[in-house]
């Protein structure tokens, strides 16, 4: 089985394909909203996970909750939130959704811990990636392992 993990933010969505029992990175890349009208993101994020879906044939979406901050642009972040959402009802696919110091303390060891001590330790994990590898994919990379974690520690606990 494999899980789609997605990074979203206002202008780009990261993502990861992982094998859901084993470490096995199948797939990474990005999703730009920066050149696509606003009112064409929700058509444009949906077609992109479409072609990702036929391609990698993933059975759950793990994805970072939608938050509010201050220099974000939260109504981008929403509707790219809930566009993974839909595009999983739609499809009747598994979705998890999981905060950011949620997951950033089972993939970097702390709740508090920033982008780039999130893209060492998963480079350190993962050293096909490139150096230059974006932040949004390294986090989307944590958002699978943590969501691996959370279904071992379900099936462990007989859920």
């Amino acid at each position: 089985m494999k899980i789609l993990s997605v990074d979203p933010s206002s202008t780009v969505l990261g993502w990861a394909v992982m094998e859901m029992d084993d470490n096995n990175l199948v797939g990474y890349g990005l999703i730009s909203t920066s050149k696509v009208p606003y009112d064409h993101r929700y058509m444009h994020i949906s077609g992109e996970l479409l072609k990702l879906l036929e391609q990698y044939q993933f059975t759950e979406v793990a994805c970072e909750r939608a938050f509010t901050a201050p220099g974000h642009n939260t109504a981008a972040l929403q509707v790219a939130v809930m566009t993974v959402k839909k595009f999983c009802q739609r499809h009747k696919l598994i979705m998890a959704l999981y905060s950011n110091n949620e997951w950033k303390v089972t993939a970097a060891g702390a709740g508090n811990a920033d982008k780039a001590a999130v893209a060492r330790v998963i480079c350190f994990e993962y050293r096909q990636l490139p150096e230059d590898v974006s932040d949004h994919i390294t986090d989307a990379i944590g958002i699978a392992i943590h969501h691996r974690t959370i279904k071992k520690l379900e099936r462990m606990a007989g859920k």
